[in-house]
């Protein structure tokens, strides 16, 4: 049995503007998706509750974020959809005026060429990000023998930020005076410091959108949503 929640719209195959239909349908259900939907099995998005994520660059340096908020997104702004129904693909462009992530840290290592250790409270600020999201699809018949989209998707997610901000806590048990050094030296190279992490970064933020995208496939009829 399929259903199509009211903020899934249709946009016709036949249609001569049929890439901006798609965009200005997502742009309307960005409010609706950011709320969550028990029915298509997925969270409210915003803001973003992560469990835990652990940062690796090798054997000097130990990250692990636990609890973690993530808000803003309701300011996504959709730049650019393009769907190709023969080749099947999808590519989707957005932006992100500003996002912020709260949580807990926990660091014991190395960072480019400063030692780091300390667990506490952090708050990070990336202003002026850029997201590119695409993956292959491939249908599938369902129970129904209604056309679905394969659930096993692929994503590619890639991303550029123009500006980083962060502050960790009770730095080195608290002392301030090597707390507020080493904030300023992150915040001075924050940007090189997430080139080291963004293929985790990546990972955790692809794993949340997909996790969601399959569960609206398999639900969504194919043909309800791109009709001829």
């Amino acid at each position: 049995m399929c259903f199509t929640a009211s903020y899934v719209k249709e946009c016709k195959r036949s249609d001569p503007k049929f890439d901006e239909c798609v965009k200005q349908h997502a742009i309307e259900a960005i409010p609706s998706i950011l709320k969550g939907d028990k029915e298509y099995n997925y969270p409210k998005l915003d803001p973003l509750n992560i469990t835990e994520i652990t940062l690796n660059t090798g054997t000097q340096l130990s990250i692990k974020l636990k609890d973690i908020v993530l808000s803003g997104l309701n300011g996504i702004k959709i730049e650019d959809i393009r769907i190709d129904l023969k080749k099947q693909t999808f590519y989707m462009k957005s932006s992100f005026a500003s996002l912020s992530i709260d949580g807990i840290y926990t660091v014991d290592g190395q960072i480019l060429v400063v030692p780091v250790k300390g667990t506490g409270p952090f708050h990070l600020t990336c202003e002026n990000m850029v997201v590119d999201y695409s993956f292959d699809y491939k249908l599938m018949k369902g129970p129904d023998g209604k056309d679905y989209v394969d659930p096993d998707l692929a994503p590619k997610l890639t991303y550029t930020v123009q500006k980083i901000n962060v502050q960790l806590e009770n730095l080195f048990n608290g002392n301030k005076e090597l707390g507020d050094r080493t904030n300023e030296f992150l915040n001075e190279h924050a940007l090189e410091i997430n080139n080291e992490f963004k293929d985790t970064f990546v990972e955790a933020i692809n794993a949340v959108s997909t996790s969601v995208l399959k569960n609206i496939v398999q639900t969504v009829p194919y043909e309800e949503v791109y009709p001829y």
